[in-house]
């Protein structure tokens, strides 16, 4: 493997870690998906670290759930807001479609909803 040289990899660190701040994910998430630590995570964010091709790959693709080209083509990752015009009545297709949403988002929809339940709870027991 020949060495790149520190701007490059400074770049490449800085990209990964916008794309991860973009998804409200930490260092540990995006590592541990990806098979790594996150002080190594970190070292390659910061682009203190010479990276094989297959780590970034991984890193992008399964740490981050990004296509690998999409990484390389700034401006191609952004998700138009899109709002539903319905939502689907039946749970599993609701269920479907949440599985198909980032961890991070998946999260704060369960945040959400159990705010929403919580605050129902209350209102009833009035």
């Amino acid at each position: 493997m020949l060495p790149a040289d520190k701007a490059t990899l400074q770049r490449i660190g800085l990209r990964l870690r916008d794309l991860r701040v973009e998804r409200a994910m930490t260092q540990d998430q995006v590592a541990g998906r990806a098979g790594f630590t996150a002080k190594y995570l970190s070292e390659i964010e910061r682009g203190t670290r010479d990276l094989p091709l297959s780590t970034l790959r991984a890193l992008v693709e399964q740490g981050l759930g990004v296509s690998f080209d999409a990484f390389f083509t700034p401006g191609t990752m952004k998700r138009p807001r899109v709002a539903p015009t319905s939502l689907p009545r039946d749970v599993e297709t609701i269920s479907a479609l949440i599985s198909e949403l980032p961890t991070q988002l998946r999260r704060r929809l369960a945040s959400l909803v159990q705010a929403v339940v919580a605050a129902t709870k209350r209102r009833r027991s009035r």
